[in-house]
């Protein structure tokens, strides 16, 4: 597990190679370069760096990979022969004034009015007379137009981005990265980068993650050609593809005003989206989820010159305040992560076993079943009584609990927004992934039964609750229509 101090040599090592003044689109291109957060799951692709492991077995790491890779990219150019097309649409792709950057994370999604990210932002904009079209990043896997029929007659056009792109295009984006190896290799010798670090940082420039990036770049510099677009409106966590799109779009029009929207609260060691890369790969604006966010990104040192703006979030939410006297249980919520799932569960069935009246109720999120959870472990089986599986929304879940244990889910905001006394899960040795850091009051860390038990003792009080709910409020303010369509119009003024 990778501690303070090593996290800070990768973030510290990775943005000086970053900001190079010789550093270019194939490098930018790198994900493994942009270290987005401390969360467990993501920093598992640094762990091996830091173990004590002898030179074959460093070799036989990267050599696995390589090899992964290489499959990969054959499977990728293969499949780009027989698809030679570079995304699939709803309808005929028209002008429009803005193109928004969203994603496809479940195919349950399709024919939807709301996007998952962007809600109903695009309709209202279209109600203004302002042409929208949403270019949908493909996360499941799509291949068929026909399953987007049931958007054709919705009055913004859907795009989903394909999995490769044509034949010639693949190859050309495979040599143009290995080409840029020898460039990576001068930049890192003249920076002095760590030594143990150079062999990986190469192999990543053909990585699928990095291969993709340089993908969806492509596809949406194309797609801004075809509409037009004036603006350009992407989420934003610090991806490499994020910054690549960037940069692309105003290559082929310097007009177009790049508009980001953080969607998810930051952490205490988020680093890639607080990160200041050369212009051209920042965004004009950025609009953040709630005040708190806008003020960290205000603080961040470099990115004086983006416009910071705050947009809110759906997610902010007036659960109604009931008392929670008798509700006598607790909300377990992971996020989206079989192993964060599967850890949090296996935790709360410990403290279910040894509190036989005290409830449990399990919730998942949206992209996960209990299913899914079968296929990895047994701990499903033979469950108590005193814990339940939740089909319910999470508001009616929010109401019958009277606290939340969770690690790195944006949904307990929900919860202490209802009243819900927050208890943190954390491992020994672990960089905090707690959407709520920042807030202490009415909060329990906990990393055994004994302080779990403790934890639920003593109720919330009235103003511990208030204070909570207040800080929710702030994470995820209400989402402010007015700034967007405002935001659209006077700029459409000064161009007309």
């Amino acid at each position: 597990m990778i501690n303070k101090n090593e996290y800070q040599l990768l973030c510290q090592a990775f943005d000086q190679i970053l900001v190079s003044d010789k550093v270019d689109n194939a490098i930018i291109a790198n994900t493994w370069l942009h270290v987005l957060r401390e969360h467990p799951v993501f920093l598992k692709n640094y762990n091996h760096l830091f173990q004590p492991l002898t030179r074959y077995k460093r070799s036989n790491l990267l050599l696995l990979a390589f090899v992964r890779f290489t499959a990969v990219s054959i499977f990728r150019i293969s499949q780009s022969i027989i698809n030679r097309r570079w995304w699939y649409a709803s309808k005929c792709i028209n002008q429009s004034d803005v193109l928004f950057v969203s994603h496809l994370t479940n195919e349950e999604f399709i024919g939807e009015d709301h996007d998952f990210y962007f809600h109903d932002i695009p309709g209202k904009l279209v109600a203004e007379d302002i042409s929208v079209t949403v270019a949908l990043i493909n996360h499941v896997k799509l291949c068929d137009e026909k399953k987007l029929i049931s958007w054709k007659t919705n009055p913004v056009p859907r795009v989903v981005l394909d999995t490769t792109l044509t034949f010639l295009d693949e190859l050309k984006i495979k040599f143009t990265q290995l080409k840029a190896i020898c460039n990576l290799k001068k930049i890192m010798s003249e920076l002095e980068t760590p030594e143990f670090l150079r062999n990986q940082a190469c192999l990543q420039m053909i990585s699928p993650e990095t291969i993709n990036a340089l993908r969806i770049s492509k596809q949406i510099r194309l797609l801004v050609s075809k509409t037009n677009s004036k603006y350009l409106v992407i989420t934003y966590e610090g991806h490499a593809w994020e910054r690549l799109v960037l940069h692309e779009v105003r290559k082929m029009n310097p007009e177009i005003l790049c508009i980001a929207y953080q969607h998810a609260p930051i952490i205490k060691y988020q680093h890639a989206s607080l990160r200041n890369l050369s212009t051209s790969y920042n965004p004009d604006i950025l609009l953040t989820s709630g005040r708190i966010a806008e003020q960290q990104f205000k603080d961040a040192a470099g990115l004086t010159d983006i416009t910071i703006k705050c947009l809110g979030s759906v997610k902010s939410t007036n659960v109604s305040l009931k008392s929670k006297l008798d509700a006598n249980a607790c909300l377990v919520i992971p996020e989206g992560l079989v192993s964060e799932c599967l850890m949090l569960f296996e935790f709360s069935l410990l403290c279910a076993s040894k509190m036989p009246n005290y409830k449990f109720i399990w919730r998942l999120h949206p992209l996960l079943s209990f299913k899914d959870l079968q296929d990895h472990s047994k701990v499903l089986e033979s469950l108590p009584e005193n814990i339940c599986l939740s089909d319910k929304t999470l508001d009616f879940d929010v109401q019958r609990c009277d606290s939340v244990l969770y690690r790195g889910s944006t949904a307990v905001i929900n919860a202490i927004n209802g009243g819900l006394k927050p208890i943190y899960y954390s491992l020994d040795n672990e960089l905090s992934i707690d959407p709520i850091y920042q807030h202490g009051v009415g909060k329990h860390i906990v990393n055994c039964f004994s302080e779990f038990e403790k934890s639920i003792i003593d109720p919330l009080s009235n103003e511990e609750k208030l204070e909570l709910i207040n800080f929710s409020r702030a994470l995820y303010s209400p989402l402010d229509y007015s700034l967007f369509i405002k935001l659209f119009k006077e700029i459409r003024c000064n161009i007309h």
